[in-house]
């Protein structure tokens, strides 16, 4: 299939949407894993294949739905592969998405819906599910991805009881894809507007800075309602054709971690401070110098550092 092809501005590099890099992937690596999803501690793959056919239920159940062009879609989950499988039906439905944070009061829930003049709303895992759903104003059509106790108008498996759609659309490059708003931390959250052009060409030009491609492995855990794990991590993952695992919990962490091997991991600093409390606990900061300095030995105790973490 030709990929739809548009030159940035700023630059000759040719930019290309991330519907047309799944179905190059889709054509291509079909049966190649594309996401995995620990689910009460086993571990569910989901092809490039499965993946663009689940999106095009998404896309066929919102075409259903008859929402005008360029409608807001919501999105209130923690990190997941119907995260990624939602995100990708929004835009081959035409429509743009809207992340809200998992972390969001019942105030910011409800100012960004309304804000964003949303449509429908996706809800999966959140930190205080019961709570949070209940704070999201009864007039707006949730749907709940296939986790325990979240309670929607609609469940996941009934929303995706429908058949995909036949064609293969693809976005105009100027076309709005998403607004991102902040976490509000100073005042009311802000929404930031991203065309396709704006984000995509910041993740396809983090390939060339990161040196990632499809043997690379990342995980998914920091906030998808952010700008650097929206394109760092998802869109990115579109052009470089790489896996993507996702962490059932924060329990679970180490284990996901490990059974992942990343080979990239983007983190921030207090994660990478509790990574060095936990290490300096076992190990002195003294000692640990000490060894590190030892020709043979830093690479042994290196080692044995990095499988502890499962990096």
């Amino acid at each position: 299939m030709p990929l739809d092809m548009t030159a940035n501005a700023n630059t000759t590099e040719v930019i290309t949407s991330p519907l047309s890099m799944l179905y190059h992937w889709e054509q291509s690596r079909g049966n190649d894993v594309f996401l995995t999803q620990p689910i009460n501690g086993e571990y569910h793959d989901y092809t490039w294949k499965q993946v663009a056919e689940q999106a095009r239920k998404v896309a066929a159940r919102l075409r259903e739905f008859d929402f005008p062009q360029g409608s807001r879609i919501g999105i209130f989950s923690k990190n997941c592969a119907e995260w990624f499988i939602a995100d990708l039906g929004i835009m081959m439905a035409g429509h743009v998405s809207v992340p809200i944070f998992s972390t969001a009061g019942p105030d910011t829930v409800q100012y960004v819906l309304k804000h964003a003049d949303v449509q429908l709303l996706f809800v999966g895992k959140l930190d205080n599910t019961a709570e949070q759903v209940a704070s999201i104003p009864s007039e707006y059509l949730t749907v709940a991805f296939p986790y325990p106790n979240i309670a929607t108008k609609q469940q996941w498996k009934e929303f995706m009881d429908i058949a995909p759609i036949t064609d293969s659309p693809v976005p105009d490059m100027d076309d709005l894809m998403t607004i991102i708003y902040t976490s509000g931390s100073t005042g009311q959250p802000k929404g930031v507007v991203h065309s396709y052009n704006t984000a995509c060409w910041a993740a396809r030009r983090s390939l060339d800075q990161l040196g990632i491609n499809q043997n690379d492995r990342t995980m998914s855990y920091l906030p998808l309602a952010h700008i650097t794990e929206r394109v760092l991590v998802e869109l990115s993952s579109y052009y470089s054709g790489g896996k993507i695992h996702f962490v059932e919990d924060l329990t679970t962490f180490q284990r996901d971690v490990g059974h992942c091997q990343p080979t990239l991991f983007i983190s921030v600093p207090r994660l990478w401070t509790k990574f060095q409390m936990g290490v300096l606990a076992k190990m002195p900061q003294k000692k640990l110098d000490t060894l590190l300095k030892i020709p043979i030995l830093n690479k042994i105790v290196a080692k044995k550092i990095r499988d502890g973490l499962g990096i």
